[in-house]
């Protein structure tokens, strides 16, 4: 894991519904040697589908509730934001 200071400039977008992509950038974001690293979605693991020292993009966990969601890393160490989920109201359709 990197030693550098951890800051988080911005979770983007600052709304998503479950399956959502969001993307954390800042500087000294966790980078485990080992493995991806763990990311939480209030108590519930998110995927990670990319992550760098810079940048870190999950996915809004499924079963998410709508309402304010905390974001952390490394099993709650670290808090990366707050994001507020909001609830679909069509299914079926393109994401794009």
């Amino acid at each position: 894991m990197n030693a550098e200071r951890t800051t988080v400039r911005s979770l983007a977008p600052p709304r998503a519904v479950e399956g959502g992509r969001v993307i954390v950038e800042g500087s000294g974001l966790p980078l485990p040697d080992d493995r991806a690293p763990s990311v939480l979605g209030g108590e519930t693991p998110a995927a990670v589908v990319s992550a760098s020292t810079r940048r870190l993009v999950f996915v809004v966990p499924p079963g998410t509730r709508p309402g304010p969601l905390p974001v952390t890393a490394e099993d709650g160490a670290l808090h990366l934001g707050t994001l507020d989920v909001g609830a679909p109201v069509a299914s079926d359709l393109h994401v794009v």
